[in-house]
């Protein structure tokens, strides 16, 4: 076997590896729009419950400022997972274009080689 057939076959493996890669991300992706699918969901059933139960306890004023409380913490762990999710989609979305930009580049380099051999 010549150095260029050993040099596309080893661009072909990496291919292969890019792709198993790709394959897992956009799985990652789907499973993270789901994530955030649920917990946005959650966030509007709470809402809701908090609503109700101010409107039902809202002249106790020891279990309103004790439910205002907990809003306030519910409210705060909200944005940190809504922080961390964003974080999670950027992270996500950067390594899908690293992969097809890699992807694009073995294909290059296997279509050079490949023509190279031809001439």
């Amino acid at each position: 076997m010549s150095d260029r057939e050993q040099l596309i076959k080893q661009i072909t493996k990496k291919l292969q590896h890019v792709s198993e890669k790709q394959y897992e991300n956009g799985r990652s992706l789907s499973e993270k729009e789901q994530a955030e699918q649920d917990f946005f969901e959650m966030k509007v059933h709470f809402r809701r419950l908090f609503n109700r139960l101010f409107d039902v306890w809202h002249q106790d004023k020891g279990l309103s400022n004790w439910l205002e409380q907990k809003q306030l913490e519910l409210q705060h762990y909200e944005r940190k997972i809504d922080h961390e999710l964003e974080n999670n989609k950027a992270r996500l979305l950067q390594e899908k274009r690293q992969l097809n930009d890699l992807e694009n580049d073995l294909y290059y380099q296997r279509k050079s080689l490949v023509k190279g051999g031809e001439e």
